[in-house]
Parts: structure tokens; C-alpha cells; sequence
């Protein structure tokens, strides 16, 4: 039997339709076998601000210094359907690295990455 390969176009919901968005800020990236795994994480700003101030004023300097946050979000997928997100991942950074690098200059004109 040949390779037959299939294209979905995936539709999410209407976006006043959807679940509310979940903030966070931090994320990790872990790999295990084939799958692989992000996990969202809400820290924070207090509790970060009072660990540095703890860090500065500690004779020992210790590093890392851990905290703890709330994780909001685990995804977990296969690592074919990971690689999908190369193309547009790539893109995106290097998106953001122009915006930034335009900010840096003073010339911060906004750009739009097209809905995948």
C-alpha cells in the first residue's frame, strides 16, 4: 500500500467562543523519549522581587535561586507533531527579533504573525 499523505485545516473556536486565556510567564520545555513537553507557568512578580532583594542582601550568594509558581497549562505531544511548529516558530522569532532590534533603533513598527 503506498504513503498516502492527508492535509487537515484544524478550526478552533470563535475566539469570544473560547475558554478564557490562561496567563503565564515562564515556560519549560522538557523531551522524554518520543513525546515532548511544555509546561506554563504563572510566577509571581512579588514573590520574584522578594527573592532577589533576599539574594542581594545574602552573604552566601547562593545560585540558583529557587522559586516556586503555579503551573497553569501541561501539553504533552508527539515529537512528529512537534517538529511541525519548525517553520513557524522560526518564523516568529525571527519576527520578534526584528521588532526588537527596530525598537533598539527607535523605528518600533508593529508586524502581525499570520494565524497558522
Amino acid at each position: 500500500m503506498p504513503d498516502t499523505q492527508v492535509t487537515f485545516k484544524v478550526i478552533f473556536d470563535e475566539p469570544k467562543q473560547g475558554p478564557a486565556p490562561l496567563f503565564c510567564n515562564h515556560v519549560g520545555i522538557a523531551r522524554a523519549g518520543t513525546e515532548v513537553q511544555f509546561e506554563f507557568v504563572a510566577l509571581d512578580i512579588g514573590t520574584l522581587a522578594n527573592a532577589l532583594q533576599q539574594h542581594r542582601q545574602s552573604s552566601t550568594k547562593e545560585s540558583p535561586v529557587e522559586v516556586s509558581g503555579k503551573t497553569v497549562a501541561k501539553i504533552v505531544m508527539p515529537l512528529h507533531v512537534f517538529l511541525q511548529l519548525k517553520g513557524t516558530l522560526n518564523g516568529m522569532f525571527s519576527q520578534i527579533e526584528q521588532e526588537l532590534n527596530m525598537a533598539e533603533e527607535g523605528k518600533n513598527e508593529p508586524s502581525t504573525v499570520p494565524n497558522v
